[in-house]
């Protein structure tokens, strides 16, 4: 009788002793659920700091391209939508496990990277929690990370969105805060947000200062769809012939492809001029990093002339040339044309740059 109380004795302390396990287990859960809140607030507060204080930076902007209103106090409204959606997304259910996954399968991938690299980076990501995750983006925004938490956001945002700082959709009409939107899970400090806003801005802006009675036909009747299988065919002949082929005879550029090449050229050129203007990022745009849209020889002539033409203007007046500009080359290609004309209206735009 005493041995069976005895065994009885023990099975209460050990489920008394796995309850306890249990319990500690929950309220370490909710502990970090309940900072992990706390620094999520914090992060959104960051945020919405940093969008007051840019906002009269984008109002007057507005008013140079002579946007509406209402329509910019939509863009500011959907930036803060935009950040909103990114940190719920991130907060959700099983969406850090989706991104370190998708980061480590990322890193697994490169060949380059030694495999004593991948085995350290694996271990980082493994200790990566939603807490420390929000911590990290909370203090990136300062400029408080080490050189190994850079790396490792830049990797998680290069896994959740293939690196994009930023994006502008010129093609849809809607205002949603997809149109305009700066992505979250990056390194970037708020100085590089600043830069990488006004860099979309700027194309927002000039897309708003073409009327819609004077938008190309080779960039919207046309489609884009039909310019993008243009552009696929061109890529395919030019793999299928040899590098004397080449020489001999170069491929002519569809005139649709070089006329939507030299409209993104003067874009992009203003867009990078307009991050360091208002932000502290003035660097040359990394040219061959848009060969698969641009020519970078025609990129790097037309950034070079408009920094040239622009570099004592003020704002205000950077912005309206930036219209003027972008606006003037627009019209032109309300026409057909042949790649002739094309070749003519870039060289006239490029003197008018100088004038």
């Amino acid at each position: 009788q005493i041995a069976i109380s005895e065994q009885d004795e023990i099975q209460r302390t050990d489920e008394v002793a796995d309850q306890g396990e249990k319990t500690g287990e929950v309220g370490e859960e909710l502990l970090e659920i309940f900072e992990t809140e706390e620094t999520k607030s914090e992060l959104v507060n960051t945020l919405a700091e940093w969008t007051e204080e840019i906002t009269p930076s984008i109002r007057a902007r507005a008013e140079h391209f002579g946007l509406e209103k209402s329509e910019v106090e939509q863009i500011i409204k959907n930036l803060g939508l935009s950040f909103d959606t990114s940190i719920s997304s991130l907060a959700s259910p099983g969406k850090i496990e989706e991104i370190k996954r998708s980061a480590n399968e990322l890193i697994a991938s490169r060949a380059k990277i030694p495999q004593e690299t991948k085995i350290k980076f694996e271990k980082l990501l493994n200790e990566l929690s939603r807490k420390k995750l929000f911590d990290l983006l909370d203090r990136k925004l300062q400029g408080n990370i080490t050189q190994k938490e850079k790396i490792l956001l830049d990797v998680l945002g290069e896994a959740e969105h293939k690196g994009q700082r930023g994006s502008y959709s010129s093609f849809d009409d809607s205002f949603s805060p997809e149109r305009l939107q700066i992505s979250l899970l990056n390194s970037d400090t708020l100085e590089k947000y600043t830069s990488t806003f006004m860099h979309e801005f700027t194309h927002l802006a000039l897309d708003r200062s073409v009327p819609a009675s004077q938008k190309s036909n080779m960039l919207m009747n046309v489609g884009m769809q039909k310019m993008i299988k243009i552009a696929e065919q061109g890529e395919k002949n030019s793999q299928q012939r040899t590098s004397s082929e080449k020489a001999k005879t170069p491929i002519k550029k569809d005139p649709h492809i070089a006329f939507h090449e030299a409209s993104l050229a003067i874009d992009e050129s203003f867009a990078h001029l307009a991050a360091g203007r208002y932000g502290k990022e003035k660097r040359e745009p990394a040219y061959d990093s848009y060969k698969n849209k641009i020519d970078p020889k025609l990129f790097q002539k037309i950034y070079q002339k408009i920094s040239e033409a622009t570099s004592k203007m003020s704002l205000k007046e950077f912005d309206g040339f930036a219209a003027r500009i972008y606006s003037s080359f627009m019209a032109k290609g309300e026409q057909n044309l042949s790649i002739d004309d094309v070749n003519k209206i870039q060289e006239a735009t490029i003197k008018e740059i100088d004038r």
